[in-house]
């Protein structure tokens, strides 16, 4: 396997899990896209600032289910 096949295989599904994250907060949270996408980027890193937190159940346990995605 060449190694932007390799490079591809990796990328590929975090990218598929950075989209999938921000369309999920933006449509179920509210939020702007931005915002979807920091809180996606953010939560994946396990960085949490806390400055953006899921208010709705479904946010709270979609954002559970997306860490464990996520790992």
């Amino acid at each position: 396997m060449k190694g932007g096949a390799r490079i591809a295989r990796v990328l590929a599904p975090l990218i598929g899990i950075v989209i999938a994250g921000t369309v999920f907060f933006h449509h179920v949270e509210g939020w702007s896209w931005i915002d979807s996408y920091f809180f996606t980027v953010i939560t994946l890193s396990t960085v949490g600032y806390g400055n953006l937190v899921p208010q709705t159940v479904v946010g709270q346990i979609g954002t559970t289910v997306f860490i464990f995605v996520g790992l």
